[in-house]
């Protein structure tokens, strides 16, 4: 799957409804922030990862400005649930073979459960050479320059760590869609 870090100011409401129109979408969030609503089990966990998709026909899923909403089935009970945007980590999807991250709005540790262990390495380098900084405006040149010694050291794992939680991961990649003012994919190969 081709992770895809995007800027802070990526609205996510485009790229959903894009993803959407591939398939099913995994949204990614922090289910213990204000104005989360998931059923009360699943509050403690560090990461809570939710599918939507256009092909459930829920009569009450709506996706918007403000995030995505739907009742969702929980053990075959369905609880309605409001993820604002600012709680969502990422969006991935297994059909469109993409994964958007936001990871200039959560730190590292936020973001460690979602993302395989070997690009936890690369931002973790990114972060320490103040590339993940907002302040950084050489920060996509930088990536860039650094991404060609990445491709080596990730060529050691090919099981994406992910998998563990969310069986619709792949290992494939893809150059192609540098997001705007964002540093373009980096590969797990």
């Amino acid at each position: 799957m081709k992770f895809i870090p995007v800027p802070a100011s990526t609205e996510y409401q485009p790229i959903m409804e894009k993803l959407l129109d591939a398939g099913i979408v995994m949204v990614h969030l922090i289910p213990n922030l204000l104005g989360v609503r998931v059923p009360a089990a699943f509050r403690d966990q560090p990461v809570l990862r939710l599918n939507f998709s256009y092909r459930f026909g829920i009569s009450d899923f709506m996706v918007d400005e403000r995030g995505v909403r739907a009742s969702l089935s929980f053990g075959g009970v369905n609880h309605f649930c409001d993820i604002p945007w600012g709680a969502v980590l990422a969006l991935s999807s297994t059909p469109a073979d993409e994964m958007y991250v936001w990871v200039e709005n959560f730190s590292l540790d936020q973001l460690e459960p979602i993302i395989p262990p070997q690009l936890m390495t690369q931002l973790r380098a990114f972060e320490a050479a103040g590339i993940l900084s907002d302040d950084d405006p050489d920060e996509s040149t930088k990536a860039d320059e650094t991404d060609e010694t990445s491709d080596d050291a990730s060529d050691e794992t090919s099981d994406d760590a992910s998998d563990e939680t969310d069986e619709n991961h792949d290992d494939e990649n893809n150059d192609e869609d540098v997001p705007p003012g964002g540093w373009g994919p980096l590969r797990l190969v």
